[in-house]
């Protein structure tokens, strides 16, 4: 057999050489003429027969996929934290991307107040094109993000068919918002199975993105599951079992830092109202900084409109985004007392650090004590064209001192304050990547 095998190459060689001796003899009988060029050959381009050849046609192809499957994609915030659509209007990323849209509502919460812009005018327009978190869910470390009805929603595999070792993809978006994607393969399924929040049921080669969720999918683009970094590691889910998520999401019923109760009508007509509720209870602890209202007063009006039922309350109450700032009137006693409230998330999370809102200045601080983070207070948010913005400092920075009053204790919330407030300049000597740094706000 070898050595019918060795005749076979040895046999194909000597014709090989045979043939260029050949040419060279064509060519120098031929003479020094120009020869006509042979027709060049184009190569089709065989769309059709990409998907059984993967491998061959790589870059080619995934390059292909990951463009045609961008649009089912939706970047959140400024930096683009990855989401997949998996409705009209709504779209799964991680609990980061829903940190980060609050903080960015904070942003320009803090900007409209220092400007003195109402509120009730910046929510109108801002809901038109801003996504906002319609619920978290920690345990999971998913969020579910209302969007602009525009982007479209991925078509669900039939994973049912997937036998092991198929070739899938995940796609996520880059900071830049440009969709890439990572082949693989598919390892297996679990399906049907119920899962606690630290399973997974769908095995892959791949590892989840940097930031975000991105959509697992096969070579027609279509949904297999979500990969993403959850609070105990990597995970992934097919697409029945996100949705078992987000449903899970959808029907817990969110935190309301007030609540509301209604009053007779006699009792109306004895305190000289022609409308108003009850507050029952106020979670003071959950506000950023603790809200003016009180448990006992009569609320009059809401987001600058008179509250009549408790239903209505309700639901002019989750219509206003976390992070919005709402415009109150009540009744406390005989006197009717006006002010504004940043709403808390819906969580109703008490365990936040003590927070200082430097209206006037444009930067809010937050004290922090753990190991992730340096000690101190640490500027959180700062407005966009603020004194603090103006003067250089930025989010992450520790304020160690201003105007030589060193702030090294959680309990400075009005030593801080107080500052503030003084008249003239305001020296702030800072920590930025553990160098020291000297910034100067000013209002002139």
């Amino acid at each position: 057999m070898l050595l019918i095998v060795f005749i076979v190459l040895v046999d194909g060689a000597i014709d090989r050489v045979a043939q260029e001796a050949r040419d060279e003899t064509s060519a120098s009988v031929e003479g020094l003429g120009q020869q006509p060029a042979p027709p060049s050959l184009v190569r089709p381009v065989l769309r059709g027969v990409l998907e059984k050849t993967p491998l061959t046609y790589f870059s080619d192809y995934w390059a292909q996929l990951a463009e045609a499957v961008g649009p089912n994609l939706v970047g959140i915030g400024r930096t683009q934290v990855s989401g997949v659509v998996v409705e009209a209007g709504l779209a799964v990323t991680t609990v980061e991307g829903a940190e980060i849209l609050e903080a960015e509502r904070a942003r320009t919460v803090l900007a409209q107040e220092a400007a003195g812009t109402p509120a009730e005018t910046l929510v109108s327009e801002e809901r038109v094109s801003y996504p906002f978190a319609r619920a978290v869910d920690r345990e999971s470390g998913l969020a579910l993000i209302e969007i602009e009805a525009t982007h479209e929603p991925f078509t669900v595999a039939n994973v049912s068919q997937m036998p092991s070792g198929s070739y899938i993809g995940a796609v996520s978006l880059e900071n830049a918002g440009r969709s890439v994607i990572a082949p693989g393969y598919l390892v297996s399924l679990q399906l049907g199975s119920e899962l606690d929040p630290k399973e997974s049921d769908l095995q892959t080669s791949l590892l989840p993105p940097p930031r975000g969720v991105s959509a697992v999918v096969d070579l027609d683009g279509a949904l297999v599951g979500v990969m993403y970094s959850s609070p105990d590691g990597p995970r992934s889910l097919t697409v029945s079992s996100l949705r078992r998520v987000i449903d899970l999401m959808a029907e817990s019923v969110p935190c309301r830092a007030i609540t509301v109760s209604p009053i007779a009508d006699e009792v109306l007509t004895l305190l000289d109202v022609d409308n108003g509720l009850l507050v029952a209870s106020v979670i003071e602890e959950a506000f950023v900084p603790e809200p003016s209202v009180r448990r006992g007063d009569v609320l009059l009006e809401w987001g600058g409109e008179p509250v009549t039922t408790v239903d209505n309350f309700i639901e002019r109450y989750d219509s206003a985004g976390v992070g919005d700032l709402v415009r109150y009137r009540v009744l406390r006693g005989q006197r009717r007392v006006g002010g504004g409230t940043v709403l808390p998330d819906t969580e109703c999370r008490t365990d936040r650090p003590p927070t200082v809102r430097l209206v006037s200045l444009g930067i809010i601080l937050r004290w922090f004590d753990g190991a992730s983070v340096p000690t101190g207070w640490i500027v959180e948010t700062i407005a966009e064209g603020g004194y603090a913005d103006v003067a250089g400092i930025q989010e992450g920075d520790v304020v160690s001192a201003i105007n030589g009053v060193s702030l090294d204790d959680v309990n400075q919330q009005s030593i801080i304050e107080r500052i503030s407030l003084d008249d003239g300049p305001k020296i702030v000597a800072l920590r930025r990547d553990g160098q020291s740094r000297l910034a100067v706000m000013t209002d002139r």
